[in-house]
């Protein structure tokens, strides 16, 4: 899925930022300022599962850094099309806007991960996971502050999430029968 809209024009020197890495039992937390440059990790709350998420405690943290924008990992494959978890992503994003008012920026996701986990360190990795997903967090703002493409959670419709995961599910399901 390719973002309608750039973030280039609505962006100030000074703008702080919370950045979100949402996975269906973790979501990683980073804080980042445009000044600076760069995502710092936060911390990783903790989901019963991807319906059932902390929002007081993300609300908590909202409040205690008072960001100007909200950035939130976007899951896309290599043809721009949305990984199942998407959804999800999607209403987390969404509501995160509702309860906030606060612009919420999606950003293309890809490898952040695994940039993490360079960035941790393999032992420190496997003696904490929690630091991946807080790593990754600031990997998206990064991206973001490096003017990566990124759509407003407004701009993106649950029925162009449900056909872009269903061309990623039936492209997967292609090449599984190659």
């Amino acid at each position: 899925m390719r973002p309608e809209s750039s973030h280039a024009d609505s962006i100030s020197a000074t703008e702080s930022v919370l950045g979100f890495d949402f996975g269906a039992w973790r979501v990683g937390i980073a804080v980042g300022e445009r000044l600076i440059g760069t995502g710092k990790p936060l911390t990783t709350l903790h989901n019963a599962n991807a319906e059932q998420i902390d929002w007081e405690a993300v609300l908590t943290i909202i409040k205690q850094w008072q960001p100007q924008t909200l950035i939130v990992g976007w899951p896309v494959d290599d043809q721009g099309d949305c990984y199942p978890i998407a959804a999800a992503i999607r209403r987390f994003a969404a509501r995160l806007h509702e309860k906030t008012a606060l612009p919420v920026w999606l950003v293309d996701e890809r490898l952040t991960s695994e940039q993490a986990r360079l960035r941790v360190g393999a032992k420190s990795a496997q003696n904490d996971p929690q630091q991946i997903d807080a790593m990754a967090a600031a990997i998206i703002i990064d991206h973001y502050f490096a003017a990566y493409e990124a759509s407003k959670v407004t701009e993106i419709s649950k029925q162009s999430v449900k056909a872009s995961i269903a061309r990623h599910l039936q492209r997967m399901g292609h090449l599984a029968q190659d």
